[in-house]
């Protein structure tokens, strides 16, 4: 069989290559033409395409030439912002998969929200806006703090906080765009990470946000998550949430999710936030394969294609956490190689020495990412922090 991977990321950070099996079958990376030196391999069913503009139409192009030679068995997506691209091209191409009507429900906020709300699932008050008079209309109706944000927004990018004094004629919004404007949930804020294969939950992760989420970066706070303490009724309950909500949702067989939810601190009621059919950012890559010992994509692989998925279990049953350094302002001078922190299994640097930075609006802007493990939930917190004191004083900034 011949699998086309949509690969818009660098191997580096994503670790790419290690998800492609040595098997019998091909598979053809679609890379940006920057990544190109990056995405080097001796695997021999392993192939290389590169795109100058990673769009639609060149990955229409790409994809057209490939089918020109060979089938396309399967499509596979990896990154959040190609999940309604690769359900158009599996339609054009007639590749097996997720089809445009729904994935449209898992980057749509508004369509998203709106269908799991028509099926008893609960979820903060919300509206589609496209105009300044539509916020206006909004707030004139709601009374509290509000959250704006891009229909199809990703990695907390373009969130605005509204609040009852907030200049509703001073926002700024881009002419034509789809917002959605929603209750702002004063709750801990989960994300709840998993793979289903044939109905069957074969992974199921749940961590709680540092403060809440991206949302951090619009006040210039750091962010990341501390998975939960496993047994417990909360964990338990999650659980049959998720189980439920799987039934409701349409999807594939095989469909990696990446689920956020607000929990209430003193009942535990759920409302929910959104969903992507997709691996979740951040470091949960990383913290996956320290705990089950797999690449989530690789395992995802082998569910769509049919191929015999292992059951998957942990291999350890420590707490994982991790944090993401938000950037100052100023010109990067210092970053440190390593941190003095007992128990920190992965430490990525995306600082560059010599750049300028101007504080941050979104979560890939982070300068540097830590993951740790322990035996307890607050182990893990108490060593983000030590962490991030210590990265405060060593991370170096010229004015």
């Amino acid at each position: 069989m011949n699998i086309v991977i949509l690969s818009p990321l660098s191997n580096t950070y994503i670790g790419a290559l290690e998800w492609a099996p040595i098997d019998q079958n091909t598979y053809i990376y679609i890379i940006p033409t920057r990544f190109t030196t990056n995405y080097q391999t001796t695997q021999a069913n392993i192939k290389i395409i590169t795109v100058d503009e990673w769009n639609y139409p060149s990955l229409q192009n790409a994809l057209s030439n490939i089918a020109a030679t060979m089938s396309v068995n399967y499509l596979i997506h990896c990154d959040e912002h190609d999940v309604e691209v690769a359900a158009q091209l599996r339609e054009q191409f007639q590749i097996p998969g997720q089809r445009l009507a729904d994935a449209v429900l898992y980057r749509n906020k508004f369509s998203m929200k709106q269908y799991v709300a028509q099926r008893g699932i609960a979820v903060p008050q919300y509206q589609e806006v496209q105009s300044i008079a539509d916020i206006k209309a909004w707030q004139a109706n709601f009374t509290g703090t509000s959250i704006l944000k891009p229909i199809d927004g990703a990695g907390a990018k373009g969130i605005t906080v509204i609040t009852a004094t907030t200049e509703i004629a001073t926002l700024t919004i881009v002419p034509r765009a789809r917002y959605i404007i929603e209750e702002y949930i004063d709750w801990p804020l989960y994300h709840i990470d998993g793979l289903v294969n044939d109905d069957k939950v074969m992974y199921l992760n749940t961590s709680k946000y540092l403060g809440q989420g991206g949302i951090n970066y619009l006040h210039q706070q750091n962010s990341g998550s501390i998975e939960i303490e496993r047994d417990t009724l909360l964990n338990s309950k999650i659980t049959t949430y998720v189980e439920r909500l799987l039934t409701i949702l349409p999807h594939d067989a095989a469909m990696l999710f990446h689920l956020e939810v607000f929990i209430n601190p003193v009942t535990d009621e759920i409302y929910f936030c959104e969903i992507g059919n997709r691996l979740g950012g951040g470091r949960i890559n990383e913290e996956l394969h320290d705990r089950y010992s797999i690449w989530p994509i690789k395992a995802y692989i082998q569910a769509v294609i049919g191929g015999a998925v292992p059951v998957i279990t942990a291999q350890n049953n420590l707490i994982h956490g991790f944090i993401f350094i938000a950037p100052d302002r100023g010109t990067l001078i210092e970053i440190p190689n390593a941190i003095p922190v007992t128990g920190i299994y992965d430490y990525h640097v995306f600082g560059k020495v010599g750049k300028i930075y101007d504080g941050s609006n979104s979560i890939n802007q982070a300068v540097v990412a830590v993951s740790v493990r322990d035996t307890t939930h607050a182990g893990v917190y108490s060593k983000l922090r030590e962490i991030e004191q210590y990265l405060a004083t060593t991370i170096k900034y010229a004015q």
